[in-house]
């Protein structure tokens, strides 16, 4: 037995032997703990560090539980009153607990690797010799060369987690699919597709709640601040801004105002980058220079953690009003993936994004989050078998608390 160290946590390898000792399969396995920091720290922050630094998420885990509850309270109003003669007693006022139910879906990967990806160029070189040559822990290099192909299927999983956790079972996607309007191979699209069915996203349930005729969701980007095809914003970003601003329910805007240092609860601006980009220009076209009271930095406290540096601008973050205006270059990839564009700008408040996640605990490996095995004898031929399962579910904890203005074109 032994381990390998790296960004995806501590993998522990067991391994089984044939009749004359030759290794036959090697089994690596990574703690549940590890599986879940992976999780969160992939897709939540390494490929979306701007978001959770902000503090936009909360999780929640469900044990055994397939179902996760999110509470929220009112505040009481209209609690005064005129004092009454004869000891009169008339209670006033009562606090509503708003319950975000949503249940988890199943999830699943199945993954494999042969090692002849290697074969044939300069890196074959790293292998063993003979039948060796199928087994990447032969040399201390094949060793390393092992732990990052883990680290990128690591990675991979966190950007598919991250498509799923906000676009999962948008209906633009069957829009898609059945006018033929994805720009993706048939091969990933069908994979695209089998993916995005798993689970329901936030923005599926904003974009629901728009066609719901929710008000606050429903704020418009106008047809004239959009070039005639399609490609630019050419309206003023700062009036989307206002607009968003403007809507936001009364609920929205006090939870803003009793913002403590504590816990930021004014509103975040979440922005396509297509207007995004607008606003830089309009800034510099009225300053030449952005001035610094228009950037964002980290805290301190984030950066010990994280290990960035506050003394830096981040990039994709501005600041207009008081309000952080965030690049949502994510949702981009989401409109070149389906041939769409929906010009977009969000504002939320901070935790307002509910996740439940569970990493199932497997008896047959001691509680583990993620299994692979490497078979080394015939006729897997060194072939490394992934998978991992786990459940994971979406909510919007309270509707009050975002705002959405949107435009959707379609080829």
């Amino acid at each position: 037995m032994f381990s390998l160290n790296g960004d995806f946590g501590k993998a522990i390898f067991t391994g089984g032997a044939s009749g004359n000792g030759e290794m036959s399969s090697r089994y690596m396995s990574l703690d549940t703990k590890a599986a879940l920091n992976f999780f969160r720290r992939i897709s939540l922050v390494k490929s979306d560090l701007t978001k959770n630094a902000l503090g936009l998420f909360s999780f929640q885990q469900a044990g055994r539980n397939n179902e996760i509850n999110f509470a929220s309270f009112s505040t009481p109003s209209n609690l005064l009153q005129s004092r009454k003669n004869g000891c009169a007693w008339n209670p006033k006022g009562h606090v509503d607990m708003n319950i975000s139910s949503v249940s988890l879906c199943p999830i699943e990967y199945n993954g494999e690797q042969c090692p002849d990806v290697f074969w044939g160029d300069c890196l074959e070189k790293i292998f063993g010799t003979g039948n060796q040559v199928r087994d990447f822990f032969a040399t201390p290099e094949g060793t390393t060369i092992f732990g990052e192909l883990v680290s990128q299927i690591y990675l991979g999983l966190g950007n598919s987690f991250y498509d799923l956790a906000w676009y999962g079972q948008h209906p633009l996607i069957t829009d898609a699919d059945t006018n033929g309007w994805y720009t993706s191979n048939d091969r990933d699209w069908a994979d695209y597709i089998d993916q995005q069915e798993a689970c329901g996203g936030f923005m599926t349930i904003v974009d629901n709640l728009k066609a719901q005729g929710e008000t606050n969701y429903g704020v418009p980007i106008l047809a004239t601040e959009i070039s005639s095809d399609g490609t630019t914003f050419i309206g003023t970003a700062t009036d989307v801004f206002d607009r968003v601003i403007e809507a936001q329910p009364y609920t929205m805007k006090m939870a803003a105002k009793r913002s403590t240092g504590r816990q930021d609860l004014k509103g975040v601006l979440l922005v396509h980058p297509k207007i995004f980009n607008k606003y830089k220009k309009e800034l510099q076209a009225e300053w030449k220079q952005i001035p610094e009271m228009f950037h964002f930095y980290y805290s301190g406290e984030f950066c010990e953690k994280m290990g960035c540096s506050e003394k830096g601008s981040v990039p994709g973050v501005l600041m207009y009003d008081g309000y952080k205006v965030v690049c949502m270059d994510e949702w981009e990839n989401f409109d070149t993936q389906t041939g769409t564009i929906t010009y977009r700008v969000m504002m939320v408040t901070p935790g307002v994004f509910g996740m439940g996640y569970d990493v199932p605990q497997l008896n047959q490996f001691g509680g583990l989050g993620m299994r692979m095995v490497q078979h080394l004898d015939a006729p897997w031929q060194g072939k490394i078998y992934m998978d991992t399962t786990f459940k994971l579910g979406m909510t919007i904890i309270d509707k009050d608390y975002v705002v959405n203005a949107s435009k959707t074109l379609t080829p």
